[in-house]
């Protein structure tokens, strides 16, 4: 799977954009020649779930740690994000209000990464822990007036041409799979059957049990480095692909004020993103981030430290989040939004 590609750092591209809630100018700028493009989200993931991942595992600073080149800004037309108006930021470069699925606020859908990627020719693969109704995968697979529209976002998805979409099982895409079939899918319903549908166009793989294996009770549950190295074959091809990969739990267990949970989560994030650091080679840039932080999780100064009471809050906060780059040059200044992470995926993709 490795390629040893030099990358010609000759395209520059920049950007600027109106930093509405601190007065300020931001911007960044982007070059490299990649042929794929994967996009890491850790949904609810701000630098202290990393740092307390660190810290309670005793890890050594995983690699892609060294590669952060600043912070993003996550609020929405609602002002604090859900992670629809946030998954709608990252895939289409739009601002919108909360409970939005690639939709502007007047119900017109808007073009995501993932439809331009499949115009261009690409192949696109979608990875979620969560059901594949859930918001953050919705936003890049699909169109949605609310997220709670589970049968419209079902519908949009079987219609949209992604190649392969991958996430926990749930009842809305059992309900649909006729539907999926008609436009042309095959169907894997757990971890073993990956193997045999290897070969499909289309692929909707729901698997059953995707907890870290660092919970107790979770160690054999299908693991989300796994989804990963099956998409890298599934979606390997000559004209390059679009992969996003999410890890959902580090939010809800952070709803639930379960920082052991969370932590256990961000560690499989970590554990993905590792595994991608040591099989793709350099014509794939990785981008890794979140959609928002939830909890205003406080940082501990060492393993004894971490309980539950670092949490202020167990809803979303308006905290700045991590961006991490791989194989391509980033530079910005001030905050740049969460749109940005669109445009860098579309400018690498020349789509």
């Amino acid at each position: 799977m490795k390629k040893k590609i030099g990358i010609a750092l000759t395209a520059l591209l920049v950007f600027s954009s109106a930093a509405a809630f601190s007065g300020c100018e931001s911007g960044f700028g982007v070059s490299g020649e990649v042929k794929n493009v994967i996009l890491v989200i850790g949904d609810g993931m701000g630098e202290n779930h990393i740092e307390n991942t660190v810290t309670y595992f005793n890890l050594a600073r995983p690699a892609f740690l060294a590669d952060q080149k600043g912070y993003i800004g996550t609020y929405s037309k609602s002002l604090v994000t859900d992670s629809a108006a946030a998954g709608t930021a990252l895939s289409t470069g739009t601002k919108v209000k909360n409970r939005r699925i690639a939709q502007r606020n007047d119900q017109v859908n808007l073009t995501s990464i993932s439809e331009l990627a499949l115009q261009a020719g690409k192949k696109v693969g979608v990875l979620t822990t969560d059901t594949l109704d859930g918001a953050t995968p919705a936003a890049f697979s699909a169109h949605a007036n609310d997220r709670a529209d589970s049968a419209e976002i079902a519908t949009s998805q079987a219609k949209s041409g992604i190649h392969l979409l991958m996430g926990q099982t749930g009842a809305t895409h059992t309900e649909h799979t006729e539907t999926f079939l008609e436009n042309g899918y095959s169907f894997a319903y757990s971890a073993e059957e990956l193997t045999t549908y290897s070969d499909s166009e289309k692929l909707i793989a729901t698997i059953p049990d995707v907890r870290s294996q660092y919970i107790e009770g979770a160690e054999s549950a299908f693991q989300l480095k796994d989804m990963a190295a099956f998409a890298l074959e599934f979606l390997d091809n000559e004209n390059g692909y679009f992969l996003m990969i999410e890890g959902a739990y580090i939010d809800k267990y952070s709803h639930s004020n379960d920082v052991v949970s969370a932590v256990c989560e961000t560690r499989s994030l970590f554990d993905t993103v590792d595994f991608l650091y040591e099989t793709v080679g350099e014509d794939t840039a990785i981008l890794v981030t979140a959609d928002h932080e939830t909890g205003r999780l406080k940082k501990a100064a060492s393993a004894d430290e971490i309980s539950n009471d670092l949490y202020v809050t167990d809803k979303h906060s308006l905290i700045n989040v991590p961006l991490f780059v791989k194989n391509f040059s980033f530079t910005y200044r001030g905050t740049p939004q969460n749109t940005a992470v669109f445009e860098v995926c579309k400018f690498l993709l020349k789509v």
